[in-house]
C-alpha cells in the first residue's frame, strides 16, 4: 500500500503503520492493510452509532417528561418506549423501539418497531410503513407516541362502537335504564301477563364475560346460578361472544317454561305498528316503541300554533279505540288491537278526559281519585306473580304461608292501604302538583290543569297515555320542568306516552312521528336532524346592511330565513356546497357589512324549518 497516512475530513491524520503494530500487538496476530482500513471504518461507524444511539435516548427522555402513560425501555441494543393498556376490557402493553440508521443500513433493521402480545383492531402499519421523522433524519419518538395515543383512542372507540350495538339491542325491544348512570351497566324489565321482572347485566368489560344480577322477584323463578349454567355463559368465547339480546332472550324461555299456562306474545315488550293509514290523516305509519318510551308527534307542514290537533287526535283514536277506522297492522303488547279486552283497552288513556262538575269543585287531591279504583302498579304485579308462582307451584314457603295465614292477609290489607297512600303523594309530587293539591281543580290554570288530567290517569297505571299539547299552555320556564316531569313519571310508572307538541319537548322524546300532508315518517331526533344538507354547519350571520342583490346571489348556494329584518338571516347550505368554501363566498359578498356568523348544528327545530323551507 503506497500511503501509510490517511486523512480524514481534513482534520485528522492518522498513521496506519503505528495502528496497525498497536491492533496487531493487542490481538496476538498480524493484519493487512485491507483489514485495518475495514477495522478503522468499522470502528468510526460505532462511534456514529453510539452518537445516534445517545441522540436517541435524549429524545425520547424529552418526549415522556411529561406524560403517565408511557417509560424508557432498552431492549434489542436500542432504546425504545413501552406503554401499559388498560382499557378495562383488556389490559396488556405497547412496545416501540428505535433503531439508530446505522443499524437499519448495516443490519436491515427497520427504523421503527412495534411489539404487542395482543391482537386489536389498530392497525400499526400505517406508522411502521410511513414513520415519521425529524430534521435529524431519526424517527421522531414524540410523533410516533403521538400517533399511538391516536390508534389507541381509536381501538377505545371501536370497543365503545360494540357496547353502543349491545345496548342498541336491548333498547330495540326491552326496556331499560343505566344503573348509576353508567351506561353499559343496564337494568332490563321484561314484561309477562300481569307480572315484571327485571335483572341487572354489567357489561362495561364485554367481550368479556358480563355480569349479572337478578331481582328478588327473578330470582324466585331462577336462581342466578342455574342461569350461569346455560352453556352459552359456562363456554364463553371473548372472540366470538354472544349478544346479550340472546342470553335474554333464553332467559325468557326458561321462565315460559317455569310457569304453567303463561300466555306470552312474541312482541309482549312492545307496541308494534305498520303501515297505518287512516283517511285524511296519514298514511303508512309504522312505529315500534317499548314501556318506558316516549313518542312525540310534530305536523312538518305548518308551525305548531297552526297545527290541526284533530289529525294526531285521530291516530290516537287508531291506537285505543276498538271500533275506529284505519288499515295496517297495530299490536299492543303482543296482541292485535282488535283482540284486546275491555280492561286492557281501558289502560290506554287518550287525555283531556270528560270530567263531571263533581270532580273540577273539588280540591286537587281528591279529585284525581274520585271515583277512580287506586291501582298501584308494582301491587298489581306483586299479587298477580304470587298467584302465578303459586299456581306453577314455585312458591316461596314464606309466601305461601302469610298467603294462607289470616294474620299475613290482615297485614296485606294494611300494607296495600299504606301503598295507595303513598301511591296518591308520589303522583302529586311526579306531577308537580304537590304544593297545589289543596286548590279546586277548576281554578287552575291551563297548564296545571293538564298535569291534573295526567295525574288522574296515573292513579289508574294505565300502559299507554297519549294527549296533545295546546298551544301556549306552557311558557318557557314551566315546558322545562314538564319535560323533566314527563321523563320521570314515564320511567316511574314505566309506561308509553305519545304526545303531540311543540317541537321543544318532542326534541327530548325517544321516538319522533312527523306528519307532511297524508305521509308520515318515524325515528330518532338525531336521525331528523341529519336529514338536513350540512346539519353540523348551518349558519347564522348579521349584517348591519343587507343588499338585495348580494342575498340573492347567496341563495346559490343555500336557503334563508329572515330571523330580524334586513340584519339577522339564518342559512341552510344546499348539498352540494362546500363549507369552508361558503364561508369565504359569505365574506366576499358582505365585507364590512358583515358583522358577525356563528356555525352551529341543527335540531329537531331547524329540521321542521327546513322541511318546510323546500316543501
Amino acid at each position: 500500500m503506497e500511503k501509510t497516512n490517511i486523512e480524514i475530513k481534513n482534520t485528522t491524520k492518522i498513521n496506519l503503520d503505528q495502528l496497525k503494530k498497536e491492533i496487531e500487538r493487542q490481538r496476538g496476530q498480524s493484519l493487512s492493510y485491507d483489514e485495518l482500513i475495514r477495522y478503522f471504518i468499522e470502528s468510526q461507524s460505532d462511534k456514529v452509532r453510539r452518537s445516534q444511539l445517545e441522540l436517541i435516548r435524549k429524545k425520547i427522555i424529552n418526549a415522556i417528561r411529561f406524560t403517565q402513560h408511557y417509560f424508557m425501555i432498552f431492549r434489542e441494543n436500542t432504546f425504545g418506549v413501552c406503554r401499559i393498556l388498560d382499557l378495562e376490557y383488556k389490559k396488556s402493553y405497547i412496545e416501540i423501539l428505535f433503531f439508530p440508521n446505522r443499524d437499519v443500513i448495516q443490519k436491515g433493521v427497520p427504523v421503527l418497531k412495534v411489539n404487542s402480545p395482543i391482537e386489536t383492531e389498530v392497525d400499526f402499519n400505517e406508522i411502521l410503513i410511513d414513520p415519521p421523522f425529524d430534521e435529524d433524519d431519526l424517527v421522531s419518538p414524540i410523533k410516533v407516541m403521538l400517533s399511538i395515543d391516536d390508534l389507541i383512542e381509536e381501538e377505545f372507540q371501536y370497543h365503545l362502537s360494540v357496547l353502543d350495538k349491545e345496548v342498541e339491542l336491548i333498547d330495540e325491544r326491552f326496556e331499560n335504564y343505566s344503573v348509576d348512570n353508567i351506561p353499559y351497566f343496564r337494568k332490563v324489565i321484561l314484561y309477562f301477563p300481569g307480572f315484571s321482572v327485571s335483572l341487572k347485566i354489567n357489561f362495561e368489560e364485554y367481550p368479556l364475560l358480563p355480569r349479572f344480577y337478578f331481582s328478588k322477584n327473578l330470582s324466585t323463578i331462577i336462581e342466578i346460578d342455574e342461569f350461569l349454567e346455560l352453556s352459552e355463559i359456562k363456554n364463553w368465547d371473548e372472540f366470538d361472544p354472544p349478544h346479550l339480546i340472546d342470553l335474554i332472550d333464553k332467559l325468557i324461555d326458561i321462565i315460559l317454561r317455569r310457569i304453567k299456562g303463561l300466555t306470552y306474545f312474541k312482541n309482549y315488550q312492545l307496541i308494534f305498528i305498520k303501515d297505518l293509514s287512516i283517511k285524511n290523516t296519514v298514511s303508512n305509519l309504522s312505529l315500534k316503541v317499548h314501556r318506558g318510551q316516549s313518542v312525540g308527534i310534530i305536523d312538518a307542514t305548518n308551525k305548531y300554533e297552526t297545527n290541526d290537533m284533530g289529525r294526531s287526535l285521530r291516530i290516537f283514536r287508531a291506537i285505543s279505540e276498538r271500533d275506529s277506522d284505519f288499515s295496517g297492522t297495530i299490536q299492543i303488547f303482543g296482541k292485535y288491537k282488535r283482540l284486546l279486552s275491555d280492561k286492557e283497552l281501558n289502560r290506554i288513556v287518550i287525555l283531556p278526559e270528560a270530567l263531571s262538575s263533581e270532580v273540577v269543585a273539588l280540591k286537587v287531591k281528591k279529585a284525581i281519585k274520585y271515583n277512580t279504583k287506586i291501582r298501584p302498579k308494582w301491587t298489581i304485579h306483586n299479587n298477580e306473580l304470587k298467584k302465578t308462582l303459586h299456581d306453577s307451584k314455585i312458591l316461596t314457603f314464606i309466601d305461601e304461608f302469610k298467603s294462607k295465614n289470616p294474620l299475613g292477609e290482615a297485614i296485606d290489607i294494611i300494607k296495600q292501604y299504606l301503598e295507595r297512600q303513598e301511591f296518591i303523594e308520589k303522583i302529586l309530587e311526579f306531577t308537580g302538583l304537590i304544593y297545589k293539591k289543596n286548590e279546586i281543580v277548576e281554578q287552575l290554570s291551563s297548564s296545571d290543569f293538564l298535569r291534573f288530567q295526567i295525574a288522574r290517569a296515573l292513579v289508574r297505571s294505565p300502559d299507554i297515555i297519549l294527549f296533545s299539547i295546546p298551544p301556549r299552555v306552557f311558557n318557557r320556564i314551566e315546558f322545562r320542568k314538564f319535560k323533566k316531569q314527563l321523563k320521570k313519571i314515564k320511567r316511574e310508572w314505566h309506561l308509553i306516552i305519545i304526545i303531540h307538541s311543540p317541537e321543544d319537548l318532542v326534541s327530548s322524546c325517544d321516538k319522533v312521528i312527523t306528519l307532511k300532508e297524508k305521509k308520515a315518517e318515524t325515528g330518532t331526533v338525531e336521525e331528523f336532524v341529519n336529514k338536513i344538507p350540512k346539519s353540523d354547519n348551518l349558519i347564522t350571520i348579521e349584517l348591519s346592511k343587507a343588499d338585495e342583490h348580494d342575498l340573492e346571489k347567496l341563495r346559490e348556494y343555500a336557503y334563508l330565513i329572515e330571523e330580524r329584518k334586513h340584519e339577522k338571516y339564518k342559512l341552510y347550505p344546499k348539498s352540494s356546497t362546500d363549507p369552508e368554501e361558503f364561508i369565504k363566498k359569505i365574506v366576499q359578498l358582505f365585507g364590512d357589512d358583515l358583522n358577525n356568523f356563528t356555525i352551529f348544528h341543527g335540531t329537531l327545530e331547524e329540521f321542521i324549518e327546513y322541511t318546510q323551507l323546500i316543501k
